[in-house]
């Protein structure tokens, strides 16, 4: 099903002389019927606004929380199908819901309206992002939004913190004026505390051009004081919620405050300890996933790239090897 396709010879939106006319054009496109105030409730009293730069769309905690649970509620009511082209058709769960679903099944019907990005959907206002988000474009809603809980848990940021997520900060209407790989992905790359690369179970992440290149540019911003952490999930399918873990570069605020109170260890570093134990949880066999991608090649993204991802995550994997 892809809703606004099946409009047929509908009145287009910006043709409506009635606020009632939209909406009902909005009741068929999502086909939710009298639960249309589900998608409503994605806003949780906003009034949205407009952020003409899209460095600025950043979506927070509390927002992505909602979206998640409008996932979880509605997907297997509304008996969502996947739009992966091998896979067309099939029944989705929460769980496997990607963001090509979520676009499909959420974000457009909630903006079709006024035509505009997500964010400026459920936001009063810009909302400059601390960090930056980078994933495959598969990636299950799920898994990013568990990754994300879970940073922003290790980097003591509280749920007003704003995380940039390209889905989200697109307008979906107008994708071919949006600026995404240009100014607009620098501007955040400048501002933004740092990067939060999510990796995927198989090491594809490193072998993606877009995201390759995405984890470089984070890398050589670095020598500005440009973070970048990388996370996955913990956990097996069978796990009631995915649990999330991940490398932080340098000690996650968390770290520092356990270490801190720590009556056991005492003097300088001992928040390094904290985090060693936080991050022996990774999932070895993810990240020797990723140095074999790595070592295969990346594509478009060539030998130098390569090289210095497959460096900068050996040593987050093998921290004494830089002794």
């Amino acid at each position: 099903l892809e809703p606004w396709r099946a409009m047929g010879n509908v009145t287009p939106l910006s043709a409506c002389c009635a606020e009632e006319d939209a909406r009902s054009v909005l009741l068929r496109v999502v086909r939710h019927g009298d639960e249309v105030d589900d998608l409503s409730s994605l806003s949780k009293g906003a009034h949205g606004c407009r952020i003409e730069d899209m460095a600025e769309r950043g979506l927070t905690l509390a927002q992505l929380r909602r979206v998640c649970a409008f996932v979880e509620a509605r997907c297997t009511a509304d008996c969502w199908t996947s739009r992966k082209s091998s896979e067309v058709g099939c029944a989705l769960y929460p769980r496997t819901v990607t963001l090509h679903d979520l676009n499909e099944y959420t974000l457009k019907p909630a903006t079709l309206l006024r035509q505009c990005s997500f964010v400026e959907l459920v936001a009063d206002g810009p909302q400059p992002p601390r960090w930056l988000v980078s994933h495959l474009d598969d990636e299950p809603v799920l898994r990013i939004a568990a990754c994300v809980e879970q940073h922003a848990a290790d980097r003591r940021l509280g749920c007003d913190a704003a995380y940039w997520i390209c889905a989200f900060a697109t307008n979906q209407w107008r994708c071919g004026a949006e600026d995404l790989a240009g100014a607009s992905f620098n501007r955040v790359l400048d501002s933004a505390a740092g990067t939060l690369s999510v990796l995927d179970d198989g090491g594809r992440y490193f072998v993606d051009p877009w995201c390759a290149q995405e984890a470089y540019e984070a890398l050589l911003a670095g020598d500005r004081g440009h973070l970048h952490d990388v996370y996955t999930i913990l956990g097996s399918d069978d796990a009631a919620a995915d649990l999330a873990v991940g490398y932080t570069d340098g000690a996650g605020e968390l770290d520092v405050d356990k270490g801190e109170r720590s009556a056991s260890i005492a003097g300088v570093g001992s928040h390094y300890v904290q985090k060693a134990r936080r991050e022996a949880w990774f999932p070895v066999d993810v990240g020797e996933r990723a140095l074999r991608a790595l070592r295969q090649g990346s594509g478009r993204s060539g030998g130098e790239i390569a090289a210095a991802l497959r460096w900068r995550l050996y040593l987050a994997m093998y921290p004494s090897a830089s002794a």
